[in-house]
């Protein structure tokens, strides 16, 4: 898959980055966060409106960068800065992810589940989307819907 161009020149540093996550967090009101990782897995977790919200991902791999754009191998020595630059390009276009789905919110285009909805966390430590997403494959495979929730068949 190719690298996005999002922010390939910028010079924030990862950390800077990280932190301005948690900057537009809090501006949004989250009342908690908090930055996890092991090696390339990063984990951000922060609370807002009344959920838990764990975003998951892997930053870029330094032998993402061994070819440059063109598919020709890159000279070792320029692996390093462009792995280097690649992750940095990686956290700004993270930021703005989280920035601009917040900000989506606020102003009323859209609401936080719409959103989070796959990332929000529920009371087992899943994530919504990992509960899901075994029915939706059923539910595409077998073109059957499942039948309503217990809770909405008393609503009708």
């Amino acid at each position: 898959m190719p690298r996005g161009q999002f922010a390939r020149d910028t010079e924030k540093t990862e950390a800077e980055t990280r932190a301005d996550i948690e900057q537009v967090l809090t501006k949004y009101g989250a009342s908690g966060y908090g930055c996890l990782h092991e090696g390339d897995h990063w984990r951000i977790i922060f609370h807002i409106n009344e959920r838990m919200v764990q975003v998951d991902f892997t930053t870029p791999q330094r032998e993402d960068f061994v070819h440059d754009s063109a598919g020709r191998n890159r000279p070792i020595t320029r692996v390093q800065g462009a792995w280097e630059q690649g992750r940095r390009s990686f956290w700004r276009a993270i930021y703005n992810v989280i920035k601009f789905k917040l900000e989506a919110v606020v102003i009323g285009f859209s609401t936080l589940e719409r959103e989070f909805l796959a990332d929000v966390l529920l009371p087992d430590g899943s994530k919504v989307g990992e509960w899901l997403q075994p029915q939706l494959d059923r539910v595409y495979k077998s073109g059957t819907m499942p039948p309503m929730l217990p809770e909405a068949r008393k609503a009708e």
